[in-house]
């Protein structure tokens, strides 16, 4: 599913894998708007390769993010139920379950 939505955006799976690992440099997850938690890399300021560096050499825990408020058209909706993230062993770094693909799917790799 992930895919077709890619080629809705109109870029190849290439340029999708490059944008995602720039953007992903750069900040955090901001668990008001999306429900998830945490930053993808150790220096979320610099544009960088760390997105993949992090992403390839952690062994990535399941990590519940307990219900938040979280952004909506009209401001905060009320709580959801818990999301499923991954948290790097011993480190404050995470990844969503979409990220995890870029280490197993040879398309995105």
């Amino acid at each position: 599913r992930l895919k077709d939505n890619i080629r809705l955006l109109g870029v190849t799976l290439r340029e999708f894998t490059a944008l995602t690992g720039g953007g992903h440099a750069l900040g955090k997850m901001h668990e008001e708007r999306s429900g998830f938690k945490g930053q993808w890399t150790p220096d979320p300021r610099h544009l960088s390769n760390a997105f993949f560096r992090v992403l390839l050499r952690e062994d990535w825990e399941e990590f519940e993010v307990p219900a938040a408020p979280t952004g909506g058209p009209g401001g905060l909706e009320e709580a959801k139920e818990p999301v499923l993230q991954f948290k790097a062993k011993g480190k404050n770094l995470f990844m969503l379950p979409a990220d995890l693909l870029f280490r197993t799917d040879p398309e995105l790799a």
